[in-house]
């Protein structure tokens, strides 16, 4: 059970870190350099009781007092807040509300001190935003710990802390102690909730065991807490907070306990659709399956309406070795307003990421049953359903897919809006179909016939890059093809470079309701252009530059980062090769075809280090 952790700034640049701490923990010496702490401590507790004083004048004389000396005095102040005097305790509030934070110290780095520029002044929601940027740069638990000791709410307080908690623990032990004594230091002056659990956390950095006692406390206190003065928190703060006690609990292998902890969250839901898919999408994602069960019978009213609901509680039970069950329990879920065909192809594509293949082909095939054949919604699906019956190498199906689509363009309205829409041509749809045939034929080893699908189908679409790829990689081919074969693919190269400068220029001067459509052709062009090439005859450098084009143009695309493997493979640099393919098969689990070729660049990889 490992949920997703913001990566740990101290690993990058230990001895950066360690200095910063070493800054912060003279800070507050440097906002008061003439002052003497136990002095200044003793004066700032004298003036606090003085705000309660019978004198009008006095209790006005105190409390400017303390405004004046600011942060020195703010952990004192902020305490006084649940004064037993309500005179003390009412200016105390009155003081942390209007004292002046200096949120950026001259010791931040740049980039800190870039996200605090009006940090005091932004709402609640920025606060949040600018805190999570926070988390993510070097020394920002720093900053972090700052907000959590001086920030005047207690839900941004502990949101700060939260974030601090779920930074990645150092591997090594010296930079984990190290990383514990800064947290330490710097809230421990401070009696906001949130810093108490910054202290519990520096203690679990270094002995998890001898923390338990008190992550239990905490949790139990922020639970009662919610329901008590829920101004004072969240239902997400809550959650998180159990979450991460369960999470520690997991890590010590006290398996029972933390699922005894995260039934707690279920506690905290309200039954709508966005906090329970959140919920389940936690718990999938952590592979805590019974408890998507648990929620599932808990609300049984949305997860009997809700399509994604009970798609995520079919998945724990496929997950959870009862296929049989899963497959019961996913009918349910197609079944739910079969008409309504944008939502079921809508469906197919979120069941797709999730590698819910089969499903997901499901979705699709209702989609066709249901949707008129020259509807969006059929020829979408039948585009999306024919690419990933290739993908599982059923290419009879695929093309048969395909069929009805190529019906579908007879009509010429049809045809236009589908170019338009889709970018597909009646040559280019007929290609395809005609390249899924010529594979179904490799699969039978009936290559004579395969030859002559791969001839009609660059025939009707002369740029096809699959099927000229097919048509170079045929072994059965005499010197005529191959020399046919060439000549296309030269041809091809070239006419995707006119592409490219043809959509460059109008991608140039394209105006701002144009832009979008001509970076999406200029990608698709330099993509095109790179699949070509770096796999048949091409400029392998120049592939290379031209997928990283597509990928600038487009960042996070599986396709082209696909495309950028194969780029790589072929100039053979197998480490890139491996790392590109790596990223497009997290973003698209589901597909076959790009986990094949990552095991080719894997076993590239490892053999070129074994010959050095």
């Amino acid at each position: 059970m490992t949920p997703t952790r913001i990566p740990c700034s101290i690993l990058a640049n230990c001895l950066a870190w360690l200095l910063a701490v070493a800054i912060f923990q003279v800070a507050p010496a440097m906002e008061n350099p003439d002052t003497d702490g136990k002095r200044l401590e003793k004066r700032i507790l004298s003036l606090i009781e003085q705000m309660g004083h019978v004198d009008f004048n006095r209790r006005e004389f105190a409390q400017r007092k303390l405004r004046q000396l600011g942060l020195a005095a703010y952990d004192a102040v902020h305490r006084a807040q649940q004064h037993d005097d309500i005179e003390v305790a009412k200016r105390a509030r009155y003081l942390v509300r209007s004292m002046r934070i200096q949120w950026s110290r001259e010791y931040d780095l740049a980039v800190n001190r870039r996200i605090l520029v009006g940090y005091g002044d932004k709402s609640p929601e920025e606060r949040r935003n600018r805190m999570e940027d926070l988390a993510h740069q070097e020394q920002g638990q720093l900053v972090l710990c700052r907000m959590v000791r001086y920030e005047s709410t207690s839900p941004l307080s502990k949101y700060a802390a939260l974030l601090i908690i779920q930074q990645e623990r150092p591997t090594d032990e010296s930079q984990a102690k190290a990383l514990a004594a800064g947290l330490h230091d710097a809230v421990r002056q401070s009696a906001q909730t949130a810093a108490g659990w910054i202290r519990v956390h520096a203690k679990t950095l270094e002995d998890p065991e001898s923390a338990l006692d008190q992550w239990e406390q905490i949790c139990h206190q922020e639970e009662t807490t919610l329901t008590q003065f829920p101004r004072e928190t969240s239902r997400e703060i809550t959650r998180d907070l159990l979450r991460e006690y369960a999470t520690l609990l997991d890590r010590i292998d006290r398996k029972e306990q933390s699922l005894a902890v995260l039934r707690r969250t279920i506690n905290l839901l309200d039954g709508t659709s966005k906090q329970l898919q959140e919920m389940v999408d936690w718990l999938v994602d952590n592979e805590i399956w019974s408890l998507v069960q648990d929620v599932a019978e808990r609300f049984p009213s949305e997860f009997s309406r809700n399509p994604f609901l009970i798609y995520r509680l079919a998945e724990s039970h496929l997950r959870g070795g009862d296929p049989q069950q899963a497959d019961e329990v996913a009918a349910r879920a197609r079944a739910i307003d079969p008409e309504n065909t944008r939502a079921h192809t809508l469906m197919a594509i979120q069941l797709q990421k999730q590698n819910l293949v089969r499903w997901s082909i499901e979705e699709f095939r209702l989609v066709l049953e249901k949707a008129d054949l020259k509807s969006r919604d059929n020829l979408y699906a039948r585009f999306l359903l024919s690419e990933m019956l290739h993908d599982q190498e059923k290419e009879v199906e695929a093309a048969s897919v395909l069929e009805g689509a190529i019906e579908a363009v007879r009509d010429e309205r049809i045809e236009r809006e589908v170019e338009q829409i889709f970018g597909r041509t009646p040559e280019g749809i007929t290609s395809r179909r005609l390249y899924f045939l010529a594979m179904a034929r490799k699969q039978a080893s009936m290559f004579d016939e395969q030859r002559t699908l791969m001839e009609e189908a660059i025939e009707t679409d002369p740029s096809d890059g699959d099927v000229l790829i097919a048509m170079y990689r045929f072994k059965q081919a005499d010197e005529a093809f191959k020399k046919k074969t060439l000549t296309l693919i030269e041809a091809a190269i070239e006419h995707h470079r006119v592409e490219i400068e043809l959509y460059e220029n109008a991608y140039r001067v394209s105006s701002n309701a144009e832009r979008e459509t001509a970076k999406r052709k200029l990608a698709g062009a330099n993509n095109q252009f790179a699949w070509l090439a770096s796999n048949t005859i091409g400029d392998y450098k120049e592939a290379v530059r031209c997928s990283l084009k597509s990928l600038e143009l487009r960042p996070g695309s599986s396709s082209y980062l696909d495309t950028l493997g194969h780029c790589y493979y072929a100039t053979g640099n197998y480490a890139e090769a491996v790392k590109a393919q790596q990223q497009a098969v997290n973003i698209d689990p589901s597909s076959q075809q790009m986990l094949r070729m990552f095991k080719v660049f894997q076993d590239a990889l490892a053999k070129s280090q074994e010959n050095k």
